[in-house]
């Protein structure tokens, strides 16, 4: 029998997803990685970051797309640097958000105790400047060919407060020598005044919780096409490893694309014109889990509840059966979404348990969410 889920025990395994849901609810989209940091990811943050609405200036689009690589680039870029030392460690998070007010990029990564005076003095010594003296230090830097591997740390900053007009908020936290946390802000405000500047705590909270659940992906904004395919790459490489496509790796995209079209499929669409959602996915040592949640109406909750509650009360011979059924009728070009195929797909897949719940939050309107296990 797969593990038949009542509502409370989906709300016991579900606690992080809509934790996560009311704090970015207001957002139009919020994302955040933790794990290994690839150079080939920086390309895939952009595309990620590209669905923002509020971000239709040319202009506007450049800065903020440079603002992200140069912040991806800079854990990066640490971690290249302690390659000699034997860490064992979390490499770091890297998280951005935004609405109509601006867009707001934290990071926390691990550098060594003896980087901490230097990177201080470049970070107070920036912040100090209005924008003609940022751009007379940036020439200046330029021109003495000062691009060694620490003077290209510095220009980034110089760059990084040009760019966002904004200061470079940042803290550093004791961790186990010789190592400590920097964490960074930088904020691209369209709005003054109307943002929650400080957002290192936030990320600091962050941070532990996925920690927690061994999450290591989160994102919460539009579930069209162009918006899932970016995060599909981020997710075959943390299952592979960096490696070939293994069996694994497989398994995972189906079950999150099936997951996210099923998301799709019951999310109406806002005034944007985009399909709100959100979802979380982690690893153990043995095991995987991805978490979606969208929103949905009392009439989509009773058709959902229905044939989830039908779905898990089967063995697995009885779904492998059911699966056969919907295949041949999606060969016979009828309707998938009337066959059940991705539902159906979705249970024969969670090897480990499926757990499902609704939690209302206003008249006529659900969050429903499912924690798929393999």
């Amino acid at each position: 029998m797969h593990s038949k889920s009542a509502n409370t025990d989906g709300s016991q395994k579900l606690v992080t997803l809509f934790e996560l849901y009311k704090r970015y609810k207001a957002h139009d989209s919020a994302f955040c990685y933790r794990g290994a940091f690839s150079e080939q990811f920086t390309g895939t943050i952009i595309d990620i970051s590209e669905g923002a609405a509020f971000r239709t200036d040319g202009s506007v689009n450049r800065k903020v797309s440079f603002l992200l690589v140069e912040c991806f680039q800079n854990i990066i870029r640490h971690g290249e640097n302690m390659t000699d030392q034997e860490t064992h460690l979390d490499d770091g998070i890297f998280t951005f958000q935004m609405n109509h007010q601006g867009f707001i990029i934290n990071s926390i990564n691990h550098i060594l105790n003896n980087e901490i005076d230097q990177l201080k003095t470049w970070v107070d010594q920036v912040n100090s400047m209005d924008s003609k003296e940022l751009k007379e230090l940036y020439l200046q830097q330029l021109n003495n060919n000062d691009i060694s591997s620490k003077g290209g740390a510095g220009l980034g900053l110089i760059e990084l407060a040009r760019k966002s007009g904004q200061k470079l908020i940042y803290e550093f936290e004791e961790f186990r020598p010789p190592f400590a946390k920097f964490h960074q802000q930088v904020s691209f405000i369209q709005k003054e005044n109307e943002f929650d500047f400080n957002k290192i705590q936030e990320t600091k909270d962050l941070h532990s919780r996925l920690s927690g659940e061994n999450a290591f992906l989160f994102y919460k904004g539009d579930f069209s096409q162009k918006s899932i395919l970016p995060l599909l790459d981020i997710v075959e490489q943390n299952v592979s490893g960096g490696s070939s496509l293994t069996s694994m790796t497989r398994k995972v995209a189906h079950i999150l694309v099936e997951l996210l079209q099923n998301i799709s499929k019951h999310s109406q669409v806002d005034e944007k014109g985009r399909k709100e959602g959100i979802f979380l996915i982690g690893k153990n040592q043995n095991e995987m889990f991805i978490q979606c949640g969208n929103e949905v109406s009392t009439e989509e909750k009773y058709v959902l509840e229905q044939n989830l509650n039908y779905l898990t009360s089967l063995s697995q011979p009885e779904i492998a059966d059911l699966h056969k059924t919907a295949m041949k009728a999606s060969l016979k070009f009828e309707n998938k979404n009337k066959s059940g195929l991705g539902l159906i797909e979705i249970i024969k897949a969670a090897v480990k348990g499926v757990q499902y719940t609704f939690e209302p939050i206003g008249a006529d309107r659900f969050i429903y969410a499912i924690n798929v296990t393999f």
